[in-house]
C-alpha cells in the first residue's frame, strides 16, 4: 500500500498544539475509513460484551505487539492517518511509528469502539518559550464507559504511576 501525502501530516515541530492538531486531522480523516473499525473488531473478538476495560487494555496491548517505535526526523513532526495504520496491521505488516502515531492509531481504534478518548500533553519541568509553556510528552487517556473513571495508556513503556507522579503541568486535548 502506497501512502500519499494526504494521509501523513509532516511539519516542522512547534509544540503541543501543533502536534495534536495534526494527530486530529489524522483521525478526522480516519473516521470514514472501515480499517479502524475491521481492525478493533478483530482484538476484540475474543472478548465478552460490554467487558469495557478488557477492550480498552487489548487495545493498548495489541498496537504495542504489532508496532515498532522509532523517532520523527529531527525538528519534523510527521503523524500518520490512523486507518494507513490499521491497514497495514490489518495487511500483517509491522508499521513504523512514534508517539504521536501510537495515541493517534490507540484513539482511532477505540473511537471505533465507541470510547471516548483525550490526549493529555504534560511537563515534567518548567519551562517556556516565549511565554507558552513546553509540553515534553503525550499519552491518550480513555473514559471507561461504566464507572465513568479515566485509563491513562501511556505509549512510553514506564510506570504509569510513576510517570503520573512526576507531572509539573498537563493540558487534556479533546479529539
Amino acid at each position: 500500500m502506497r501512502v500519499s501525502d494526504a494521509q501523513v501530516f509532516s511539519r516542522p515541530f512547534f509544540g503541543a498544539p501543533s502536534t495534536v492538531a495534526a494527530i486530529r486531522k489524522g483521525l478526522a480523516d480516519s473516521r470514514s475509513h472501515y480499517a479502524l473499525r475491521q481492525l478493533a473488531e478483530v482484538i476484540v473478538s475474543e472478548l465478552r460484551p460490554k467487558d469495557y476495560n478488557s477492550e480498552i487494555l487489548a487495545v493498548f496491548h495489541f498496537v504495542w505487539a504489532h508496532t515498532r517505535y522509532t523517532q520523527d526526523p529531527r525538528r519534523i513532526e510527521l503523524v500518520k492517518a490512523p486507518y494507513i495504520i490499521a491497514q497495514q496491521l490489518l495487511d500483517g505488516n509491522t508499521p513504523t511509528v512514534d508517539c504521536d502515531d501510537l495515541i493517534a492509531l490507540t484513539a482511532g481504534i477505540l473511537e471505533a469502539l465507541g470510547h471516548h478518548v483525550e490526549a493529555v500533553t504534560a511537563a515534567f519541568k518548567n519551562v517556556f518559550h516565549q511565554g507558552e509553556r513546553q509540553y515534553t510528552h503525550i499519552f491518550v487517556r480513555v473514559r471507561e464507559p461504566s464507572t465513568k473513571r479515566y485509563i491513562v495508556l501511556d505509549p512510553v513503556p514506564v510506570r504509569v504511576k510513576d510517570m503520573l507522579g512526576r507531572i509539573v503541568a498537563a493540558k487534556i486535548w479533546p479529539l
